[in-house]
């Protein structure tokens, strides 16, 4: 009986006086707290300036220029504060990781595959055998579906069901142009538009937001249905004139280029200035990405802030911590700035600027450094600021927690489901990375005065 009540005692003081004490979002928005060269502003908003709340419609209707970012596979690094709009997995992200996106202000947009047939999905049992045309080329274990079919119709619909379900605030639906490819089945334009105009009613129908994914040589007939544009490659291809009916109607174009030009070579910094500057003039919300837009690295042409985003260690980690974040395109140096709380009389464990060069970021789109300094097993946070000459801008915060190795949910940037810390409190490390978070609650009640 005494354990059961220090471990609700434990619980209570974890909740009571550390709200956030698992995020990497506890500062004060809009406030000075006294640092050299540093300003910690948050970007944290109650509702989207791309006015999610249509009174219309009811559902999320972005607007030109909305910022975004999409990732569809590992983790989900949700530090992106210049994000307004993420758009992630639907069968991968839980319903606590889109409620904690939501609650910061995010509007969350639930990827899936409409027109083709994955082996992996929970429900790829429920198609027939006629359902399926010929494979996706370059991308194994997919293969087209035939879009005229009522089983494929009602297994969308189904999809739908699950994105209002799990909450998601819209759809991004894929591979919408079959009839473009060589899928093995008899699909024609009219299926498709036919075909697209389905899945846009069925998203309406359920009060989700409802994006066209590529297809734009149907874009005129297509553009009254749909409330944003998701576009790959269309400055490759030469085709982004075709968006224009989009951001005519005052719809946003969400766009990615996946080329290697924008990131490597010693061209690689003037020629995606170049991109943004088209898509900034054409009003598109622009992402470089890798092609399996797993966050390896990520440069958004609308980032007006130019913040670095953090990617590891975020979580669990083992000792010494490698920190990763995204380059900020003119940064030529960091300064890398981690607190650890094991002892609050230890402000700044790290304290040190890194140039460019030395971060390995100069012509690479990811900084890395490894300070090779190890920590208490205890909860961290961390922060980098980017150094344009006289300017500077600070990141958000990315909050980690040190635990033995061998530690079930350990290893660098090894992220819970829904972005926070997770503790295992079955292991010893895990216990102790615990009571060290409790600590954290207390320390982070009066953190500011000690850090001016």
């Amino acid at each position: 009986m005494n354990k059961l009540k220090c471990a609700l005692l434990l619980f209570v003081l974890l909740i009571g006086l550390s709200p956030t004490v698992y995020s990497a979002d506890g500062w004060e928005k809009g406030t000075d707290y006294g640092f050299s060269n540093w300003r910690v502003v948050l970007h944290t908003k109650a509702q989207s300036v791309s006015n999610p709340a249509n009174v219309e419609n009811e559902w999320f209707m972005p607007k030109p220029s909305t910022t975004w970012q999409i990732q569809l596979q590992g983790d989900v690094n949700t530090n992106y504060g210049d994000a307004e709009m993420y758009d992630i997995d639907l069968y991968d992200s839980s319903e606590a990781l889109i409620q904690q996106l939501q609650a910061r202000g995010k509007n969350v947009i639930c990827y899936f595959s409409a027109g083709s047939y994955e082996n992996w999905r929970p429900d790829a049992d429920q198609f027939n055998a006629s359902d399926l045309g010929r494979a996706l080329d370059g991308w194994p274990g997919e293969r087209w579906l035939d879009i005229r079919s009522n089983n494929v119709r009602e297994i969308m619909k189904r999809r739908l069901d699950l994105a209002e379900q799990k909450g998601c605030g819209g759809v991004d639906p894929d591979n919408m142009d079959g009839y473009l490819n060589e899928s093995g089945l008899p699909i024609n334009a009219q299926d498709q538009l036919s075909f697209n105009r389905f899945i846009a009613k069925e998203a309406h129908d359920r009060g989700l937001s409802v994006g066209l994914k590529n297809d734009l040589d149907q874009i005129e007939d297509l553009v009254d249905h749909f409330d944003f544009a998701v576009n790959e490659q269309c400055f490759q291809f030469n085709e982004c004139d075709l968006l224009t009916p989009f951001i005519n109607q005052g719809k946003a174009v969400f766009q990615i280029e996946y080329a290697q030009k924008y990131t490597t070579g010693a061209n690689a910094e003037a020629t995606r200035n170049k991109l943004c500057g088209d898509a900034q003039s054409l009003k598109l919300s622009t992402l470089v990405m890798p092609l399996l837009l797993d966050d390896e690295f990520r440069f958004s042409c609308l980032d007006e802030n130019g913040s670095s985003g953090l990617l590891s260690p975020l979580g669990t980690t083992t000792n010494p911590p490698v920190f990763k974040w995204n380059k900020v395109a003119g940064a030529t140096r960091y300064k890398l700035f981690v607190n650890e709380y094991a002892d609050p009389n230890v402000v700044g464990k790290i304290d040190q600027v890194f140039t460019a060069a030395e971060a390995g970021c100069t012509t690479n789109p990811v900084c890395e450094v490894s300070p090779n300094i190890s920590f208490k097993i205890a909860a961290g946070e961390w922060w980098v600021t980017a150094f344009k000459g006289e300017a500077s801008t600070l990141s958000d915060s990315g909050a980690f927690t040190i635990v033995l190795p061998g530690t079930p949910n350990g290893g660098d940037n090894d992220n819970s489901s829904d972005g926070d810390t997770e503790i295992n409190s079955s292991s010893g490390g895990g216990l102790i990375a615990l009571k060290w978070l409790v600590l954290f609650g207390f320390i982070r009640l009066f953190r500011y005065k000690l850090l001016t």
